[in-house]
């Protein structure tokens, strides 16, 4: 029997059903990280309303909210430990500028992002 941990990547992430009733489409979204230690980044899209976001092959990963904070590994800036993910829920963004800094310290990493999305 596998432990049931929050954010262990060896359990499915919940059903369709599960998720929030304003949710209209969910989107499966791949951010390619060619080189390592590089900053790439998510636009998070308008109407976003949940995620989430593993590394396929479950390396660890580094997130942030500002630029150049997960190249250089200076604060603040959060580490996504291997074999895990990152559930985000009861968002509501409705600007463009929103985004999300990513690097990994190995190169040839994809991250898989589910996104739930709200559509007039």
């Amino acid at each position: 029997m596998v432990e049931r941990r929050y954010g262990d990547s060896r359990i499915t992430p919940p059903p369709r059903q599960h998720y929030p009733t304003h949710i209209t489409r969910l989107a499966f979204i791949e951010v390619p990280l060619p080189s390592a230690d590089t900053e790439y980044t998510w636009q998070l899209p308008l109407g976003l309303r949940t995620f989430t976001l593993q590394v396929r092959d479950g390396s660890p990963l580094r997130l942030a909210w500002e630029r150049e904070k997960v190249v250089s590994s200076n604060p603040p800036y959060f580490t996504l430990k291997p074999d895990t993910f990152w559930i985000e829920q009861n968002l509501d963004i409705q600007n463009e500028k929103c985004i999300l800094y990513i690097a990994s310290p190995t190169a040839g990493k994809i991250v898989e992002i589910i996104a739930g999305i709200e559509e007039d």
